[in-house]
């Protein structure tokens, strides 16, 4: 299978958790979904072409570093209503100083080309989850994908009750800054609506950082032609 890897950072980030309300907390990384809008932002897509776009790609991505947290309060208006706009205000957590690579795989080789001109000249500014935080990518490259089973992982993957998952570093140093596997559900798939977007799939994913996982028993994965292993959702 075709595909593109690349690399994407940022001074800050937010990847709300949707099941958060009156405090915003982030992914430790953007999800599918997010992803394909980061790409359909380069191509000049719209929203209902994203969630059409989202269907013929298979994404997945490595937390290559994270340097902290912070808060930050902000304030959410509310313009639907009625009478007067109301004004709520949110705590939000904020992903400091990440970098993320991220891998694209399709059957269709021709939406690769497209994906990989547009990231080379993106039609919109990227950013990581917020429209205030600007990203920068480079290192776009071709590769080629292929399929194995594999007990060992580095990137975000899916959580599955079946599966024991053992986070291990053989380099653990005092002092660097670790993050424990944790699982998230999040949304796999929107259908579009002319009042919003609807989810309609979701997924548990586990997110970590400064750890490989060690699974009790082997999952479908990609080899990169670079010799990365990746699990492509």
């Amino acid at each position: 299978m075709k595909g593109v890897q690349f690399n994407i950072r940022g001074e800050f980030a937010h990847f709300r958790n949707p099941y958060t309300i009156s405090f915003f907390e982030t992914l430790l990384a953007p999800p599918k979904t997010t992803i394909a809008g980061i790409l359909g932002a380069a191509m000049g897509l719209d929203e209902k072409e994203t969630i059409e776009f989202t269907k013929k790609i298979r994404a997945g991505i490595k937390i290559r570093k994270i340097a902290g947290f912070m808060k930050e309060l902000t304030t959410f208006y509310n313009l639907k209503s009625k009478k007067e706009p109301t004004k709520t205000p949110i705590l939000r957590e904020v992903i400091v100083k990440p970098e993320y690579t991220i891998y694209i795989g399709s059957e269709d080789d021709d939406l690769v080309d497209q994906i990989i001109s547009a990231l080379k000249a993106p039609e919109h500014p990227l950013y990581l989850g917020i429209s205030d935080y600007i990203a920068q990518h480079d290192s776009i490259t071709e590769v080629e994908f292929s399929e194995i089973e594999n007990d060992s992982f580095e990137c975000v993957i899916p959580y599955s009750k079946d599966i024991k998952y053992i986070p291990e570093n053989i380099n653990l140093k005092p002092g660097a800054f670790y993050i424990a596997p944790k699982v998230y559900r999040t949304v796999l798939e929107y259908k579009y609506s002319p009042k919003g977007r609807i989810p309609v799939r979701f997924i548990d994913l586990i997110m970590f950082y400064g750890y490989t996982l060690k699974l009790s028993k082997a999952m479908r994965a990609f080899k990169t032609s670079k010799g990365e292993v990746v699990y492509l959702i």
